[in-house]
């Protein structure tokens, strides 16, 4: 039990931005372990956009059913996600229109924690990828955690990489 539990104060919830790679299974099961240990409450958050050419051909009605079928498909996507990383735990899930670092920075501000998945950007997409990852470890109020989408030690193609070539800091510290 946490001290914030003892005196009947529930702790913090603990935050989990995800999007729509596999690696949110892994982020899913790391932070549910967490806040089972802290006694906490999980709070999922998906923020996605619309492509601004998109956004701007778009009549108002063909917004609203673009954003309704993408809150459906990614709500299914969660629900599924969690079912397999943790099914005996209950989270908040809330699908947010916006830009994901800017939104998890805010809504970080009352969490314990932030839980990202980590990706795998090859050769120059490394330097190049809009990285929320890296926008939240910059500006987030809270400790965020980075969660490996794979085992370590398994390459892009899904083919181990030996042991004896793995190097500290070989990781790539992207999400």
């Amino acid at each position: 039990m946490t001290d914030t539990a003892a005196f009947g104060i529930e702790p913090a919830p603990i935050l989990v931005g995800i999007d729509e790679s596999p690696a949110k299974t892994a982020a899913l099961r790391w932070a549910a372990d967490q806040a089972r240990r802290q006694g906490s409450r999980l709070r999922i958050i998906h923020a996605w956009e619309l492509a601004p050419g998109e956004a701007a051909s778009l009549s108002y009605d063909e917004r609203e059913q673009k954003r309704q079928a993408a809150v459906a498909a990614c709500r299914t996507s969660i629900e599924q996600a969690l079912r397999e990383a943790a099914p005996d735990v209950s989270a908040d899930i809330e699908i947010l229109e916006g830009p994901p670092g800017p939104i998890l920075v805010e809504l970080a501000r009352n969490a314990s924690l932030l839980v990202l998945a980590t990706h795998d950007h090859p050769g120059r997409r490394r330097l190049t990828a809009d990285s929320v990852g890296h926008y939240c470890l910059s500006y987030a109020p809270c400790p965020v955690v980075t969660v490996p989408g794979k085992p370590p030690g398994v390459s892009s193609r899904s083919s181990p990489r030996p042991s004896s070539k793995r190097r500290p800091g070989d990781g790539d510290g992207n999400v």
